[in-house]
């Protein structure tokens, strides 16, 4: 599913597993449960845990009450008296705790203390991200991808555009706009723009994801910009994402 750049639903209908979608989305569940707490953080490296950032948002798309119910688990097991270091998955997927698994206390606290441990949470969260809406782009979901926005807005982002320069088309900073102004009617422009100048679509694979294509700059803290390069789906062409915190 990740591998293809695919979301829960168009996975669902390439392979027409409308009958098994409760079996797959308990077994997404199961996975994202071990690489949370299960799998030692000290061995994970920074891809692993994108792809246990990326398994949660795809949980918390499709249906939050797994996640909700591995939480209330969780809670009842601190009560017991075990380890309250456990991460809460719908910490997870709300960027809390940023895709960490289940580190110790000790290895949180040292980490959290440096500014650079917050800035590699929020690269490999805003990584994740930033291919949310690129999946949501690809599949020509004008919606989804406002509702992406408005989830930003509400998580620190400013502003963010497009650019490009195509065939036909050269656009800096189209639409630019902050991130609570985004409307499915602005993302059907740059689709449009897009398609103007000869893109045949937007790549989400693997190859789309290579840590290359994107940039970080940090100016105070963890304010600053990403640039993603956006790959196009049958040729060389590329485009720009650009996000402001």
């Amino acid at each position: 599913m990740l591998e293809k750049g695919m979301g829960f639903a168009d996975y669902i209908r390439e392979y027409e597993l409308q009958r098994g979608e409760g079996v797959l989305l308990r077994t997404v569940n199961d996975v994202y449960k071990v690489l949370a707490h299960t799998v030692p953080d000290k061995i994970k490296n920074d891809e692993l845990r994108e792809f246990e950032i990326e398994l949660a948002l795809v949980l918390r798309s499709v249906d939050s009450s797994l996640l909700d119910e591995w939480d209330r688990l969780r809670t009842d097991f601190t009560a017991l008296g075990g380890s309250a270091a456990l991460a809460g998955a719908s910490d997870v997927a709300s960027g809390r705790d940023a895709g960490q698994g289940s580190p110790s206390a000790g290895d949180l606290d040292a980490q959290s203390a440096t500014l650079e441990g917050q800035r590699s949470q929020f690269r490999r969260r805003w990584r994740t991200e930033s291919f949310r809406l690129l999946r949501a782009l690809g599949s020509g979901d004008a919606e989804e991808s406002e509702n992406i926005a408005r989830e930003w807005a509400g998580l620190g982002v400013r502003e963010f555009s497009f650019s490009f320069e195509l065939e036909s088309v050269q656009v800096s900073d189209a639409e630019r706009a902050s991130a609570s102004e985004w409307t499915a009617a602005k993302f059907e422009s740059v689709l449009r723009l897009l398609k103007t100048g000869g893109f045949k679509g937007i790549r989400t694979d693997l190859k789309a994801k290579n840590a290359a294509l994107t940039r970080f700059s940090f100016l105070e803290g963890l304010h600053g910009e990403l640039e993603q390069t956006v790959l196009d789906l049958e040729s060389d062409t590329t485009a720009f994402l650009r996000i402001v915190f």
